[in-house]
């Protein structure tokens, strides 16, 4: 059994604060600091912050998602938060995101409205999708009640009624 766990402290430093990280990042010790380094970042918002992952011993992608989560908080340019020193097996782990991906600030784009030309194409091609369906739906049923009633002793009658008038 593992009993390593997430390590986080905050140093100061001339250029600004320093978030050092360690233990295990994994999916079972990272709640246990996420809400702590947020209070953090939030009680440092007019300095930079560099986070130092080098105590890290192991990371997994709940791990990766605290760093990440971190990197992204809206923050002035001069306050910006950045990664210091990371081990090898973080850095591989990070290197498939960026930060600016998961921004919390993007705008969703208004739905463009089909032209005149679009909409009509459209209803046309729903209509007669629509008449084909009710169309195969009426050969099926009408060739069911020829079979029915070509082989009577087939059909199961006290069913066939049964849901008739459940149907109703």
């Amino acid at each position: 059994m593992v009993t390593s766990q997430a390590r986080l402290s905050w140093e100061e430093s001339g250029a600004g604060m320093t978030l050092r990280l360690g233990g295990r990042l994994d999916a079972h010790t990272v709640s246990d600091i996420w809400n702590e380094a947020l209070n953090g970042l939030g009680a440092h918002t007019r300095r930079p912050v560099r986070i130092d992952t080098a105590e890290v011993e192991y990371c997994d992608g709940a791990g990766v998602a605290l760093l990440i989560d971190l990197l992204r908080q809206p923050r002035s340019p001069e306050a910006g938060v950045s990664l210091g020193e990371t081990p090898e097996p973080v850095q591989r782990m990070l290197a498939p995101f960026q930060a600016q991906d998961f921004a919390d600030g993007f705008e969703a784009s208004r739905p463009v409205r089909p032209g005149l030309r679009r909409r009509l194409a459209n209803g046309l091609y729903e209509l007669g999708l629509h008449l084909h369906q009710q169309v195969a739906f009426i050969g099926e049923a009408t060739a069911a009640l020829v079979h029915a009633a070509r082989h009577p002793r087939q059909v199961r009658w006290r069913d066939a009624l049964d849901i008739a008038q459940e149907a109703g």
